[in-house]
């Protein structure tokens, strides 16, 4: 653990605090994250997270963020998961290391619960200072050029909670579809729908003959003048439906569609505006510990192997993180064993060995990039003799990782 920033205290937060950090986020980015975190920390179906606070001498909260627990999908593996989120500090005292401070409170925390993967969103290049690195793609945004005309017999009108079963099952179909996704919690769209409309979003259904066949969930947010939709439908004519019924409740704020391919909603929305990039495309990871985490997802690392020609390979892998390694053990295309390599190689790509630079090593292991692209992107990343399997290991995935959070 560090030691405390002089002049601050930094701290797990009490229900005392809860009203401080409300407002200071409401200072440091706006209403509407304000109005979620209020319906967070009241606890209601989805659970408050564990917070921290940094205070100043006056014990004035000038810092905070959460930990919130998740579950990944990895493939054929649940693997547990955290997600530190809502960190902000007052603009007067950044570069005090409270950030830093308060996330070894969470990665401390987060390892006591057994989260093998830690991820968040947010600034570019700052979390890379705190061992994370860019690992999972955000699903894409479209700017509607062509809105779509809704087809006859449609009607779109507010979910309620007589709908969660149809919207539990039209997301878990959506997240079916991907190789790696965040799993929502069982009492999801009960936090949902009972907070939304305080931060100003909205869930629409589509029905036709009283069925439900897609959902949006329109987020506003005028401040920015935009508007940002989320969805998924069984078929075009409910995408189309939806679409339309968004574009007139956000008015004239600019509309963003979000994307997450294979379903006939991802076809509408393709067609009906260009993808645009924004500012960035990746949420950060951190593995705290690569042989922990290899040795969870043996499984489907096996199951990866099946169809290629390592399915009846039998070696020892050997990967370095310069400051860390494990060994991976391979028999007749059963990964056996995992364990950790107490000398890794000071320079693998010298010895015709495998390196991973650490804060490539998210997405290697998540599958942002392919194993090659990666190598192509990292000057210390590279695969020599080993390359085709640890591609083979380790593809290039499909991610869905849109959650209540």
């Amino acid at each position: 653990m560090r030691a405390q920033p002089e002049g601050f205290t930094v701290r797990e937060a009490t229900p005392d605090d809860h009203e401080g950090i409300i407002a200071l986020c409401r200072e440091v980015f706006s209403a509407h994250e304000a109005a979620a975190v209020r319906h967070l920390l009241d606890g209601e179906g989805y659970g408050p997270g564990r917070w921290t606070v940094a205070v100043d001498p006056d014990g004035a909260i000038v810092s905070c963020c959460a930990l919130l627990t998740h579950r990944i999908r990895y493939g054929i593996v649940a693997v547990p998961a955290a997600q530190i989120e809502f960190v902000a500090t007052k603009a007067s005292v950044r570069k005090h290391g409270l950030v830093r401070a308060q996330f070894d409170l969470h990665h401390q925390w987060a390892d006591e619960q057994g989260a093998l993967v830690v991820i968040i969103t947010g600034i570019p290049y700052l979390y890379r200072r705190l061992g994370y690195g860019y690992a999972i793609e955000f699903s894409p945004d479209h700017r509607v050029v062509d809105l779509p005309e809704a087809d006859a017999g449609w009607s779109v009108e507010p979910a309620t909670p007589a709908d969660k079963t149809a919207l539990t099952d039209l997301e878990r179909s959506a997240k079916a579809r991907q190789d790696l996704t965040l799993e929502w919690p069982d009492d999801g769209w009960d936090w949902v729908l009972a907070g939304a409309s305080t931060w100003e979003e909205e869930v629409l259904v589509a029905r036709r003959d009283g069925e439900v066949e897609g959902f949006a969930c329109v987020q506003r947010r005028v401040e920015e003048d935009h508007a940002q939709v989320q969805g998924t439908a069984r078929t075009e004519g409910a995408a189309r439906a939806l679409i339309a019924a968004a574009a007139t409740r956000v008015g004239e704020l600019k509309l963003y569609l979000v994307a997450r391919n294979g379903d006939a909603w991802a076809t509408v929305v393709q067609r009906a505006g260009f993808h645009d990039p924004g500012w960035f495309n990746a949420v950060y990871a951190r593995i705290p510990d690569p042989t922990a985490f290899l040795t969870h997802v043996r499984d489907e690392l096996s199951r990866r192997l099946t169809d290629t020609a390592f399915a009846h390979h039998s070696s020892e892998l050997v990967l370095s993180f310069y400051e860390d390694g494990v060994i991976i053990t391979i028999a007749d295309g059963v990964v056996t064993e995992v364990r950790r390599d107490p000398d890794p190689a000071q320079d693998p790509l010298d010895d015709d060995k495998a390196g991973i630079a650490p804060d490539a090593l998210p997405a290697l292991l998540l599958g942002r990039f392919t194993a090659e692209e990666l190598e192509v992107r990292y000057d210390d990343v590279g695969y020599v003799a080993d390359r085709a399997l640890i591609g083979a290991l380790f593809p290039k995935r499909s991610f869905d990782i849109w959650a209540p959070l």
